[in-house]
């Protein structure tokens, strides 16, 4: 492999630690959206069983977020450390790695 190979090989493993660390930022942001919106559920519900259906529906979407999160994180700890990744955005690493879903799905 000659050196315009090499740096062409790194640059692209670069880019893809990129952008699976960028994917972490953007379904902690997901996440974010997802839990004020069944604050806003909350706060918005006049009539309680539809406050309460509307607080499902959202509690639903935080648990999507959550599991997207997650497995970002798991791709993006091929290129960081999983406790960077959990400092990265501000949570602890037993919360975005938890023990029990990662040896389940090892």
């Amino acid at each position: 492999m000659n050196s315009l190979e090499r740096r062409h090989a790194a640059t692209e493993r670069y880019a893809r630690a990129a952008a699976a660390i960028n994917a972490v930022f953007d379904r902690a942001d997901e996440l974010r959206a997802a839990t004020a919106a069944v604050v806003a559920a909350h706060s918005s519900a006049g009539d309680p069983v539809q406050g309460a259906r509307a607080m499902l529906e959202a509690a639903a979407c935080v648990e999507t977020a959550l599991e997207r999160l997650r497995s970002a994180a798991k791709a993006a700890a091929a290129f960081r450390t999983k406790s960077d990744l959990a400092s990265d955005i501000g949570t602890r690493i037993s919360l975005l790695f938890p023990r029990g879903l990662v040896d389940s799905e090892a």
